[in-house]
C-alpha cells in the first residue's frame, strides 16, 4: 500500500532506487495525497536527469529591488546613471498593473496599455526661475515621448537581467515610440563668438574646450596635466589631450588640440608653475578636487 493514514493525515512511502521514502502529504484526502505522491516521483525522476522545476517568477515590484541593488553596485562610480533608472523604475511601478504583475506575465498587451495611459498624461513644465530655482506654473503638456521610451528602455533592460540571471525564460518585444525630438543644433561661428565673448574667464576656457575638441562638461572638468600633452607629436601642428574614461567605452580617446586650446592651456600651465599632474581646473577651496561643474558661470 503507497499511501496509508496516520491520524487524520495520509503519508506515503515507496522505495527509490534502494532507498526508502517516506513523507506527510499533509493532507487527509487518499485521492489527493496519491496526486502529491504522484507528483513526488516525478520530481524525483526529473532530479536524476538534471531538470530542476524553475521557481516561481517574482513580481516586478520584488525584482525591481534586486535589480537597482545590482545597478548601484554596478555603476557606484556613475550616481546619475543610478538615479536615471531609480526613477524610470519609480515611475513604471506607478502604473498599478505593473506592481502586482509576475515578470513572466509581462507581455507585448500590458505595455501597450502602459503606453496608453502613460502617452495620455500631461506634466506641470517650469516656467521661470527665481531666487536661482524654478516655480512651477501652470501650464500643462503631454508627457514627451522621449520620457515615455527611456521607461520603456528600463523595463526592457530589467526584463533582460532577469532572463540572464534565468529568472525567466523570454522576454517581451518592447518597441520605443517613433517621434521622438531631438535637441541637436548647430552652433554658428556668429553665435559662438557672441557666446565666448558675453562668457565669464572660466566658462569661456571651458566651452572653448569643448568647442574645439568636442569635449564632455564632465569630462574637461576632470582634465589632469598627466593627460595633456602640449608638445606635438610626429607631423602634427599642435598637440593632444587623452581622455582616459568618461561616459561610455568610447569616451576612452586621444584628442587633437586647436591652436586657440594649445594657447589656452598653455598659459594655464604657465601660470599654474609647469605642474607635471594635477587638475587642470583645480578647485579654489580644495585644490586636492576639480572644480564642480555646476560652479562654472
Amino acid at each position: 500500500m503507497a499511501i496509508y493514514k496516520r491520524g487524520d493525515t495520509y503519508w506515503y512511502k515507496f522505495m527509490w532506487n534502494g532507498r526508502r521514502i517516506r513523507e506527510s502529504a499533509k493532507t487527509g484526502n487518499p485521492k489527493t495525497a496519491r496526486q502529491i505522491e504522484s507528483a513526488r516521483k516525478t520530481e524525483l525522476a526529473k532530479g536524476e536527469v538534471g531538470i530542476k522545476d524553475r521557481p516561481p517568477a517574482p513580481t516586478l515590484e520584488e525584482f525591481s529591488d534586486r535589480f537597482l541593488r545590482w545597478i548601484e553596485t554596478e555603476k557606484a562610480a556613475k550616481p546619475k546613471t543610478f538615479q536615471f533608472y531609480k526613477d524610470c523604475v519609480k515611475q513604471l511601478l506607478r502604473f498599478e498593473r505593473f506592481r502586482p504583475v509576475l515578470l513572466d506575465q509581462i507581455d507585448e498587451g500590458l505595455i501597450a496599455d502602459y503606453i496608453k495611459r502613460r502617452t495620455g498624461e500631461t506634466r506641470r513644465y517650469a516656467l521661470r526661475k527665481k531666487d536661482g530655482r524654478y516655480e512651477l506654473g501652470d501650464t500643462f503638456r503631454p508627457v514627451a515621448v522621449a520620457s515615455v521610451n527611456r521607461e520603456l528602455a528600463t523595463l526592457r533592460r530589467v526584463l533582460n537581467v532577469a532572463r540572464l540571471w534565468k529568472v525567466i525564460v523570454t522576454v517581451p518585444v518592447i518597441k520605443l515610440l517613433p517621434g521622438e525630438q531631438t535637441h541637436e543644433r548647430v552652433l554658428s561661428h556668429s553665435e559662438e563668438s557672441q557666446y565666448l565673448a558675453a562668457a565669464p574667464l572660466l566658462l569661456r576656457q571651458f566651452a572653448t574646450i569643448m568647442l574645439d575638441t568636442g569635449m564632455r562638461p564632465e569630462e574637461v572638468c576632470r582634465l589632469k596635466w598627466e593627460h595633456v600633452h602640449l608638445d606635438p607629436v610626429n607631423d602634427a601642428r599642435f598637440g593632444y589631450l587623452h581622455n582616459p574614461h568618461g561616459k561610455t567605452k568610447y569616451a576612452k580617446r586621444n584628442l587633437s588640440l586647436t591652436g586657440r586650446v594649445q594657447s589656452l592651456l598653455s598659459m594655464r600651465h604657465e601660470a599654474a608653475g609647469k605642474p607635471a599632474s594635477g587638475w587642470v581646473f583645480s578647485s579654489h577651496d580644495r585644490p586636492a578636487r576639480h572644480v564642480p561643474y555646476s560652479t562654472i558661470d
